[in-house]
């Protein structure tokens, strides 16, 4: 609870000496997991009930193909939020070494 008060409070920092897209980078990670999983399990039923009523072969390559399509997707969201986040540690560690 001390966390969530402090992003609120670090919302209505205007002069931006805390930051919160940090703290804020782990929440949209799990969100758009949750979002894209959603996805990728609608995506499998719809090609599962496509392939079985009428057997196509790409159906079937598509509904194979679908989770590997999602975990590199993943892979890339993932690489980008900890770029992110490898940016605003260099930034804190920057501001530690202008300071000492």
């Amino acid at each position: 609870m001390a966390e969530s008060q402090s992003i609120v409070k670090s919302l209505f920092d205007f002069s931006f000496t805390q930051l919160i897209a940090p703290r804020v980078l782990r929440l949209l990670y799990a969100f758009v997991t949750i979002l894209m999983t959603i996805g990728l399990v609608i995506i499998e039923i719809v090609l599962l009930r496509s392939a079985v009523s009428d057997f196509r072969g790409m159906d079937f390559l598509f509904f194979v193909l679908a989770p590997f399509v999602y975990l590199l997707y993943l892979m890339i969201v993932r690489v980008i939020y900890e770029y992110w986040l490898v940016i605003f540690k260099i930034s804190d560690n920057t501001e530690k070494m202008v300071r000492s």
